[in-house]
């Protein structure tokens, strides 16, 4: 039961991520997209999205690992995602894009 949990959420995590990064990437690609903020897809559904599929993953690991020691891993991920992370990203994004990301905030 914990191995398919475990790999279920790996295997979503790992997805999420990945899915989102090449959606950003094909995005910032385009020229047109010059100057532009990437709210679309995933990440019309959360901001750090990419940090939510780490975070997922990282869960699924810890399940996979068995041990509720191994959940100090996802637990220090998404300390440091909420706490450094994150508010260095809201601000960087906030000084390049300004009132555009302002409204997707």
């Amino acid at each position: 039961f914990d191995t398919t949990i475990g790999a279920s959420l790996y295997v979503l995590g790992s997805a999420i991520t990945t899915l989102s990064e090449l959606d950003r990437k094909l995005f910032k690609d385009n020229k047109a997209n010059t100057g532009k903020a990437f709210t679309k897809r995933l990440y019309s559904l959360a901001r750090h999205i990419n940090y939510t599929g780490d975070a997922i993953g990282w869960l699924g690991l810890a399940t996979l690992a068995g041990h509720p020691v191994a959940l100090i891993v996802p637990a220090f991920m998404v300390r440091n995602f909420a706490k450094v992370f994150i508010p260095q990203r809201q601000e960087a994004a906030l000084e390049k894009y300004g009132k555009q990301y302002e409204r997707y905030m």
